[in-house]
């Protein structure tokens, strides 16, 4: 995970869905990277519940500096973003970049970024089965993970490139421009 500690990004529920990976797989490990928040606390007395050997599996990285990102995504598997509420998801174009496959969300934008099955998979929002199921599927199948990652960095390259992203923004503003006469 990577992201900043907020309510809605759902880091409880993954948590608890990590509790039922580690049941197949102790192997295992968690990385969550981002800045803590008030609600960090709430995140603290869920771990407080955790053995001491869950609590080991998993990495902390609050605060980390943006450059690195990507040796973070680099060091991951699979991606997981169980948040209920992104306007777009920039994380996942990211971990797509490091060709790393993903899991989000039914809900908000999510679902109009992530092609499900192509280069990631989508789960009900604040359902820690339904995500560990998600978590297990990726973890267990090591061609299901390389086909997503790949398409994935297809995607990006294909899509949201910075070129790409400012010809939108200047087409965009060149349609508003126009469309009101200034200019």
């Amino acid at each position: 995970f990577v992201g900043q500690q907020s309510a809605h990004k759902g880091i409880d529920v993954l948590y608890h869905a990590m509790r039922l990976v580690w049941r197949q797989l102790p192997e295992a490990r968690l990385i969550m990277a981002g800045g803590r928040t008030a609600y960090s606390q709430h995140l603290d007395r869920i771990l407080e519940e955790f053995s001491p050997q869950e609590r080991e599996r998993i990495q902390h990285m609050p605060n980390f500096a943006e450059e690195e990102k990507p040796q973070i995504f680099a060091a991951c598997d699979v991606f997981v973003s169980p948040s209920g509420h992104e306007s777009f998801g920039i994380t996942f174009v990211e971990a797509w970049a490091a060709g790393k496959p993903v899991i989000g969300c039914r809900r908000g934008a999510i679902p109009s970024v992530i092609d499900e099955w192509q280069d990631g998979l989508l789960v009900t929002y604040r359902d820690a089965s339904q995500l560990a199921s998600a978590i297990l599927e990726l973890l267990t199948d090591a061609g299901l993970r390389e086909r997503m990652g790949r398409h994935g960095k297809e995607k990006v390259l294909a899509q949201h490139t910075w070129d790409m992203a400012v010809k939108r923004f200047r087409n965009t503003y060149q349609e508003a421009v126009e469309k009101i006469g200034v200019l």
